[in-house]
């Protein structure tokens, strides 16, 4: 017979598991729409640097968004959607970001 100290010890457990697998579950949604949004929408480009990943939105007189969050092109046009409104507004991705070319030696 379980003692009141292990059935709640068990249930806290049970509680713990159940909302780890709720967590992880959410996790892994998340992290698959993110890969679909930014699986297409972007456009690369061979560079004397290599091969660069960037996007464009709007029309207009061009401007280049050069964001500092590290992330990829889906994050500079997210920052300067506004700025897409009055113009044409290009965003690169960092070095390694969502398509990185092979050999990208890059340590995160």
């Amino acid at each position: 017979m379980l003692t009141r100290r292990a059935f709640f010890a068990l249930g806290l457990a049970g509680a713990a598991a159940i909302g780890g697998g709720v967590a992880w579950s959410r996790f892994r949604a998340d992290l698959d729409a993110a890969r679909a949004r930014v699986a297409t929408g972007s456009t690369t480009i061979a560079t004397r640097s290599g091969t660069m990943e960037y996007a464009t939105a709007g029309s207009g007189p061009p401007l280049l968004m050069v964001h500092g969050t590290g992330g990829g092109f889906d994050q500079g046009l997210r920052f300067g959607a506004r700025l897409a409104a009055a113009g044409r507004s290009g965003s690169p991705s960092g070095e390694c970001s969502l398509r990185p070319p092979r050999g990208c030696s890059k340590k995160s």
